[in-house]
Order: structure tokens, then sequence, then C-alpha cells
């Protein structure tokens, strides 16, 4: 059986957000969710926050192409070279600059310096995001991602 992960991140991916706030953020949580845990990750760099096995496809959110797998992967290793501190990349298709946290990956995915990483949530995961966006956007003060994650 696989694992279910949700994790929550700020939409923008050089936040740093204070180990205050997100233990606050990771106790409200753990008043309100029934998982198997809930623990919060930071790093001094962005990182490719993926959703594991469900990454179909990625389009461009200037023109809606579909992206090629392999121009992301070098696009990708182009950015891990300063350590993803720089994620503009040129659009293969209408030639726009874009960063990679902006690209539409179905699922989603993002770029960020901290996490909160909600394991194997249980029923009523759907009802809960909404409840967990507002009350985390509160506690944590800045607009945040949810990312899925199977694993």
């Amino acid at each position: 059986m696989s694992d279910y992960f949700v994790k929550i991140v700020p939409k923008d991916p050089f936040c740093k957000l204070s180990e205050q706030g997100l233990k606050r953020a990771e106790e409200s949580l753990k008043s309100k969710l029934s998982c198997d845990s809930i623990t919060a990750e930071c790093y001094d760099t962005p990182q490719f926050i993926d959703c594991g096995s469900d990454l179909e496809r990625i389009t461009c959110p200037e023109c809606g192409a579909d992206l090629d797998f392999g121009w992301w992967q070098e696009a990708m290793d182009h950015a891990y070279e300063s350590h993803f501190m720089s994620l503009e990349a040129e659009m293969p298709c209408c030639r726009k600059m874009v960063s990679l946290n902006n690209l539409e990956y179905y699922f989603p995915c993002a770029f960020a310096c901290c996490e909160i990483i909600v394991l194997n949530l249980n029923s009523g995961a759907d009802d809960a995001e909404n409840d967990i966006t507002d009350s985390v956007q509160k506690i944590l003060g800045t607009d945040i991602r949810i990312i899925r994650a199977h694993i």
C-alpha cells in the first residue's frame, strides 16, 4: 500500500517561515486532522515539492502548450546548478521567460523553502482542504499551496 502525503507550502518559493509559525500551524493541524503524522521541514534554498507518482503532464502557463518531460528535466538540471535560487526558464513553445514554480503541473507541484507534511490523512481529505488552507494561511501570514502526493 502506498503512502498519501498532503504537503502545505508557501506560494512564494523563496518564503522562509519562522519555526514558531510552523510549529503553531503544525499544532493547529494536529488538533483538526486525523492522520498518521504531521511534520514541518525547512530548507536553506527552495526544494522541488512534487506530487510523487501522480505527475502526468506539465503545461506552459503562458500559451498552454504541453511541455516535454525531457525539456523540463534539462530546465530542472539547469536550475539545480544554482540550488534552485534561479527558477526562470525560457519556454520552448512561446519563448517567454517563466518561473518553473509557475508551470502548470498536473497534479500540482511547487518549489518551497519550507513545508508542512501531513502523512496519510484519513477520510474527508477533500472536505478538510478549505479548512486547512484558511487556518494555515492565517497562522503563517502567507498564501499557501496544497500538494498531494502518492509514494
